[in-house]
């Protein structure tokens, strides 16, 4: 049958209401299409991004896109707003998440859509404004005693304790104290060589006498050498999950307050300040950009600042 062209259009256009009036809840292929959505975003990301990141924070970003990716996965970029973020965090709370995971999944997700848009040259919406993220407690700052210290190194293993005495005497992060290397010590000068530090500067440093003691102790178990680790589980240099394991099992079993490894570096400099040691020594020493992070880190106890006022009084 032949049909003139008026007739043939009138006909396409009924048969295009139909199949829209059909698959009315079929998303739009344009809109569904992983690459024009926050899937396609998480993906490139970590493509992208990830390689660059220590492994410890790749895993935990890792575990928060798989939460985005979860709940966010099917939007749309163009149609990311302030609601998208306002809605995530509404379902993360009901799921019971704590704010603060709650705090670094949207951190994380506003990362992403600023990244998204500077590669791609078209801007996203920031799904994250204020008032988004959920407000964090802050941490109660952590030091351990003299007790303490002698508490875990009663019940830690020889080979832990030793990693727990030297972060103390030091004031060293947990990543730098497990790729420590006989190179970077000089035994006859008693000296620490950092090359590689968060803030990107080359130091020297002197170590304690009890630090000196505890790397030549190390000597004896081990002749290591050049780029051998110091510190050892084992025959194994150790891992920051692993070190963290056994510092916390030593915790427990000292019966003490909970305590992060990190905070054996609020001890070093606590201790530095309530012994009278002047705050540009303390920064040098443990290396922080300012004195704003040495007073984070430092802290006096009320004996300390006792001693003080005695000394005007």
């Amino acid at each position: 049958m032949n049909l003139t062209p008026k007739v043939q259009e009138s006909v396409l256009t009924a048969i295009g209401s139909v199949s829209i009036v059909v698959n009315a809840d079929t998303p739009n292929p344009r809109e569904s299409d992983p690459a024009t959505t926050l899937h396609g975003l998480f993906a490139r990301w970590q493509a992208d991004a990830l390689p660059c990141h220590k492994p410890t924070s790749a895993k935990r970003a890792r575990a928060a896109i798989k939460s985005l990716d979860r709940l966010l996965g099917t939007v749309p970029l163009v149609a990311v707003s302030p609601n998208t973020g306002w809605e995530y965090r509404r379902q993360r709370h009901a799921e019971g998440l704590a704010p603060a995971t709650i705090h670094y999944e949207l951190r994380l997700l506003r990362q992403m859509c600023r990244y998204g848009g500077d590669v791609s040259g078209v801007p996203i919406t920031s799904p994250v404004v204020r008032g988004t993220l959920p407000k964090v407690p802050n941490r109660a700052e952590r030091w351990l005693t003299a007790e303490e210290l002698r508490r875990i190194a009663a019940v830690a293993p020889g080979y832990v304790a030793s990693v727990i005495t030297f972060a103390v005497e030091t004031g060293l992060r947990i990543n730098e104290i497990c790729r420590l290397s006989w190179d970077q010590v000089d035994l006859q000068r008693g000296e620490l060589k950092l090359s590689e530090q968060k803030n990107g500067k080359f130091s020297v440093l002197p170590l304690s006498s009890l630090a000196l003691e505890t790397v030549r102790l190390q000597r004896q178990k081990a002749s290591g050498e050049g780029q051998q680790p110091i510190f050892l589980k084992g025959f194994q240099a150790w891992t920051e999950a692993g070190l963290r394991a056994a510092f916390y099992r030593a915790v427990g079993k000292a019966k003490i307050a909970p305590a992060r490894f990190h905070d054996l570096r609020h001890t070093f400099a606590t201790r530095l300040v309530q012994a009278g040691v002047d705050l540009y020594t303390v920064q040098r020493l443990g290396r922080w950009a300012s004195y704003d992070m040495v007073q984070r880190y430092g802290h006096h106890n009320t004996e300390s600042l006792r001693q003080a006022l005695a000394k005007v009084g």
